[in-house]
Parts: structure tokens; sequence; C-alpha cells
């Protein structure tokens, strides 16, 4: 199963129902990086987007603000090249990632 997938699961009422049978469970192990974790995410919004606030409650993520950066379905780019758009502080295994938008970006 994708990332991809896996967070479209999430998203949905199915997930809700399939994490209370104890069926399905997603382990959220934040990485850290020293200055952010460069990332390419499909989609650049903030903690107050609906969309962030059910997943990270389904990944036992306390969020702090509604306009705290928040970057989802994210992968690890190289420091500096064109494709990152995002700069993780805590990065959810890609579902969900916290942290800041580089210098010159806007989101997504």
């Amino acid at each position: 199963m994708t990332k991809r997938s896996i967070a479209r699961l999430l998203a949905g009422p199915t997930a809700v129902a399939l994490l209370g049978l104890g069926i399905a469970t997603v382990a959220a192990s934040p990485a850290r990086a020293a200055g952010g974790e460069p990332l390419h995410c499909e989609k650049v919004t903030t903690t107050g987007d609906p969309g962030v606030a059910p997943l990270a409650g389904l990944l036992g993520i306390a969020l702090e603000g509604a306009n705290t950066p928040a970057g989802l379905t994210c992968s690890p780019a190289p420091d500096g090249a064109p494709q990152v758009n995002f700069c993780a502080e805590r990065n959810f295994s890609g579902l969900l990632a916290i942290g800041y938008l580089p210098n010159g970006r806007t989101r997504s």
C-alpha cells in the first residue's frame, strides 16, 4: 500500500470504523532534522485545513494553532532541489508533516 492510498484511507470515514475495530493502525514516528527536513509535499496548507485535523487526530498528533504550515503526502527531496516545497520539523511517515515553508515558497 502506498503513502497516497494510506492517506486517502485515513481521510475517509472507513478509517474511523477500521481503527475503532483495531483492524488498521498507523505508527506515527516523527523524524526530526536540524533546520528542517527538505520534502516535496503534494499539498502544502496549514493546520487549520479541514483535512489536516482529522488525519492528525488519527495519528495521535496534537496540533497547536490553525496557522502552522503543514504538508500532506510528502516524500524526501534533496536539500536545495527545486522540488522542495516544505521543510519538516516533524514528519509522520510522509502522511503529514508539520514545519515551515522554505524561503520564497508559497502554499500549493
